[in-house]
């Protein structure tokens, strides 16, 4: 019951956190969108956080397993959950949030006008998920970070 509590709260924290960097984001594309038009993952006219399909995963999320940072974004989003172990690993949870943050990252800059001020507080909410989820050993946080994502990235998808 405590853990459930915990975790519980925990969720609505990251809910919480991730919520208010959205409010600008219109574009709601999933990761199978991006997945078969590559053409728009990328940052848009977004001059900060710049990325690009061919962008490696570990030059936004350093903290990563060396396996997953060494994939493309378009790479991690081609991939099983198992490309870099176990599903049920921390690897395996960094394919899954990873998938929806790029997604997010992807719509913040194809949105209109682009948000670009949601850049910055995504990747940062990301990669401190991350650490905390390793520090804690809690690989949870992870996957409850991602399922926030994929409901925000889930809506009007408007790029053709």
């Amino acid at each position: 019951m405590k853990n459930r509590i915990l975790l519980t709260l925990c969720f609505l924290f990251i809910l919480g956190v991730a919520l208010p960097a959205s409010a600008n984001v219109n574009q709601h594309c999933t990761v199978g969108f991006y997945k078969n038009h590559s053409q728009f993952l990328n940052s848009g006219p977004c001059a900060n956080n710049v990325f690009n399909k061919d962008t490696l995963v570990s030059s936004v999320f350093p903290n990563v397993d060396a396996c997953v940072g060494a994939l493309t974004f378009l790479q991690l989003l081609l991939s099983p959950t198992t490309v870099c172990g176990d599903g049920s690993t921390f690897a395996g949870a960094e394919v899954i949030l990873l998938r929806q943050a790029i997604v997010r990252l992807a719509n913040a800059g194809n949105s209109s006008p682009a948000a670009c001020n949601a850049l910055a507080p995504f990747t940062n909410k990301t990669n401190t998920t991350i650490d905390d989820a390793i520090a804690t050993d809690n690989r949870n946080l992870m996957t409850g970070l991602a399922g926030v994502f994929d409901s925000l990235n889930q809506g009007s998808c408007t790029l053709h």
